[in-house]
């Protein structure tokens, strides 16, 4: 569990426990990427314009720790599978997830540095 609250919202749709439960093990995962979490703000929603397209559930992550911010967006449009909140929350968790372990990889100093060629 974060040691911060997590700042969750779900617009246009209802929230439920099991989906709020959903968040909060994401964020945890996150945190056990990154201990130098310091925010974790999470929207889930239901655009207006559903209704012609399908009911796809769009995820916003921003998490930020000390010198980052990482926003990460699952797009409905872009991730047709989205239609399951729970799906759409995993999905977006795991993007971030990844871009945080990048970030994490590249602070310590853990990404492989090309040396400049010889004379």
């Amino acid at each position: 569990m974060l040691q911060r609250p997590i700042d969750l919202t779900f617009r246009n749709m209802t929230s439920t426990p099991a989906l709020e439960a959903a968040v909060h093990e994401g964020a945890a995962k996150l945190e056990a990427v990154s201990k130098h979490l310091l925010r974790c703000r999470v929207v889930v929603e239901l655009p207006h314009r559903s209704q012609l397209h399908g009911k796809h559930v769009h995820v916003t992550i921003d998490v930020s720790g000390p010198g980052q911010v990482l926003i990460i967006r699952r797009d409905p449009q872009q991730h047709q599978e989205n239609e399951d909140a729970y799906v759409a929350i995993h999905d977006a968790f795991a993007s971030a997830r990844r871009k945080l372990l990048d970030w994490e990889h590249k602070h310590d100093g853990k990404v492989a540095r090309h040396r400049a060629a010889r004379a």
